[in-house]
């Protein structure tokens, strides 16, 4: 992750359980300006806050930890999702990152979904993304990032209503696999494909 961020942590305990193990709990605020970062194996920016707490082992690791996302703007690929919501919890026994239930508004319709990050094979991550989108704005979307020059007829319009399921190593490009089901209605067909819009957000092929 690339980008500034203000930082408010506390320390509210410390407690020496042995000669070689400390447990820390902590709880904190991270408010992100424009974060550069990675979602779900693509390169996007952040803006918003992170509230959270957890525990930390010196001799184990992270043993807990559960932070709430309020985020303005999550873009990917061009395409921004508004009011992004959600909470995020540390699953120790599975190493993983789990965000079981995020909702967020995108160009005038809905998304929600859920989004795990597990560790495997020791240093090695993989991810699982699955979601929804709700009436969503078609020629907004297939505009969005595209530029002032390429002119908004050539697009599509209508409402969009899709879902998908995306996952990956990450660092892996060879190994991200997905799905996604779209359908439209009201729709006005323009030069630019709605399908291969969408699953170039997603770094797909059509089948």
């Amino acid at each position: 992750p690339q980008g500034s961020f203000d930082l408010d942590l506390e320390i509210p305990r410390i407690l020496k359980v042995d000669a070689d193990d400390t447990h820390i709990d902590f709880r904190g605020k991270v408010s992100l300006k424009a974060h550069d970062m990675m979602v779900a194996g693509a390169a996007g920016a952040l803006s918003g806050t992170l509230r959270g707490e957890g525990s930390y082992s010196t001799k184990a690791g992270l043993s807990s930890a559960r932070m709430d996302l309020d985020a303005q703007h999550l873009t990917v690929h061009g395409k921004t999702v508004t009011d992004l919501k959600g909470g995020i919890g540390f699953v120790p026994d599975k190493r993983a990152w789990i965000a079981p239930n995020f909702v967020g508004t995108c160009y005038r319709g809905r998304v929600a979904g859920n989004l795990e990050l597990r560790q495997i094979d020791g240093s090695a991550w993989q991810y699982m993304l699955a979601a929804g989108f709700h009436r969503v704005d078609l020629q907004g979307f297939l505009a969005a990032g595209k530029g002032a020059q390429v002119a908004e007829t050539d697009y599509g319009s209508g409402i969009m209503d899709a879902s998908l399921c995306l996952g990956a190593r990450l660092g892996d490009d060879s190994s991200r696999v997905g799905s996604c089901r779209v359908d439209i209605s009201d729709m006005r067909i323009g030069e630019v494909s709605p399908l291969s819009n969408f699953l170039s957000v997603l770094q797909l092929n059509e089948p």
